[in-house]
């Protein structure tokens, strides 16, 4: 009678639970219909389990028996069952618990009206209380009223918007020390009833915030100094610029005078010397006249004629290599042209002149300048390079710009001594050519002999 009295009670304690398997043995027991609504067939199983308590001699038969130990089985697997799930439960609970635990950051739980049902080890470090003192209670029983206001009015704004919210915030330790975090707050939803609390987590971003600042500063700081470096640079760039004004004047002015020497010395050797020569040699033809011709005075001054003569023919081709009058015309081919004849006549070195296809640049400017440079790098072939052909070409290689080229088969460009710079004829070529807005460039070539080179614009209204 014990024994049936203890299963009516743990029956009793299962129909309270709504174990559907004891139930469905109950009711097969005590024959009642299992069409009936589930509270109707609880409060039918619960009176009958209650009879059977006080008359326990209920059991008739074999088959109340039998059913009396389905109604044992579906017993023990209730008991299994959930004692399977409490297991289940208690670790997954531990495991989260521990989880936490091992976060760093405050980590809380909030219900909707700001009460604590949860929080971390670093959290009650923060508030200066044990967890059990924690929860239950609000941010009010913690912290000054202006500070539990704060945090409860970024609980409404996030509750509110119904989505997580991030902020920063300064807050104070019980041992004095004070740290700014950043704030994550979200709300925690249950299943078909909305929003029933907050989740929290706080990170220490006071050394990360320090560390911003310094950068911060340090970029200010380097920033100042790029500013004061790039003034520095623009006042050095400025005086550059300024010097090289100054340079290209002093070579401008250089050059003109060079010129300007040279247009002289033309002009006298022609105007004077030549003419005072051609008298000689009028006055030598005077006296020879009244020899007899195969007198030995007669043979002298005639010998004496012919070297007046060809130093006559001589000072005249180095007043026109002084002053071209052929410049005048500024169509560089003449003056190149000239140029060829008067070397092959005055040095007796084979010296051609090439006109390439395309239509040299009509510039008086750029006429005296190339008949310069080509000038210089003659004697430069023949003074230097010990040359026996010299080879004057121009042509233009685009419709934007044409070439200068004097080459020769002289020794080739020799390298300059050490500690030696450029002589004054190559540094007046290079400016000559910056003055047309051309680029030269000299060097050597395979075969033998130097080549050099001067590009310049066809359209070059305004020279340097």
């Amino acid at each position: 009678m014990r024994t049936i009295q203890l299963l009516a009670i743990s029956w009793k304690r299962i129909l309270a639970r709504g174990c559907f398997r004891a139930t469905v043995a109950v009711t097969r027991y005590f024959r009642i219909p299992f069409h009936m609504n589930s509270l109707s067939l609880l409060a039918r199983a619960e009176s009958l389990v209650s009879r059977l308590l006080t008359s326990p001699d209920c059991l008739r038969d074999e088959e109340d028996r039998a059913t009396l130990g389905e109604m044992l089985v579906a017993l023990e697997e209730d008991v299994a069952a959930r004692a399977r799930s409490s297991e289940s439960l208690a670790h997954s609970t531990a495991l989260l618990e521990s989880l936490i635990a091992s976060i760093p950051d405050l980590v809380f739980f909030k219900d909707l009206n700001g009460v604590y049902f949860g929080c971390n080890p670093a959290f009650t470090e923060f508030v200066g209380r044990a967890r059990d003192a924690i929860i239950g209670h609000t941010d009010y029983d913690f912290f000054p009223r202006e500070v539990a206001k704060f945090f409860r009015d970024r609980d409404r704004a996030m509750i509110e918007s119904g989505h997580a919210l991030k902020n920063e915030e300064w807050i104070d330790y019980p041992d004095g020390r004070r740290v700014l975090v950043e704030t994550y707050k979200a709300p925690i939803r249950g299943e078909g009833i909305g929003n029933v609390g907050l989740l929290g987590f706080s990170r220490d971003i006071t050394a990360r915030k320090h560390a911003e600042e310094e950068l911060r500063k340090l970029n200010d700081e380097l920033e100042k100094r790029v500013l004061e470096r790039t003034e520095e640079l623009k006042r050095s760039n400025e005086s550059l610029i300024n010097e090289m004004i100054k340079r290209i004047a002093l070579e401008r002015e250089f050059v003109e005078a060079i010129e300007s020497e040279q247009l002289r010395l033309g002009r006298d050797l022609h105007d004077g010397i030549c003419q005072e020569l051609c008298g000689i040699q009028y006055g030598i033809a005077i006296a020879a006249g009244g020899l007899p011709p195969d007198s030995p005075e007669r043979q002298y001054l005639d010998k004496v004629a012919g070297d007046a003569r060809r130093t006559t023919t001589h000072t005249r081709l180095l007043s026109h290599g002084l002053a071209p009058m052929v410049l005048e015309a500024s169509e560089p081919t003449d003056a190149l042209w000239d140029l060829a004849s008067n070397t092959e006549a005055l040095f007796g070195v084979r010296c051609r002149f090439e006109r390439g296809p395309g239509s040299p640049l009509r510039n008086a400017s750029v006429t005296t300048n190339l008949y310069r440079i080509a000038q210089e790098a003659i004697q430069n072939a023949i003074r230097h390079g010990k040359a026996t052909e010299i080879v004057i070409r121009i042509a233009s290689v685009s419709i934007d710009l044409a070439v200068l080229s004097i080459k020769d088969n002289g020794c080739g460009l020799l390298p300059l001594p050490e500690g030696k710079s450029q002589g004054m004829g190559m540094r007046t070529m290079r400016y000559r050519a910056r003055t047309i807005g051309g680029e030269l460039s000299i060097g050597s070539v395979a075969e033998g002999g130097t080549l050099v080179e001067c590009t310049i614009p066809l359209h070059h209204d305004n020279p340097r």
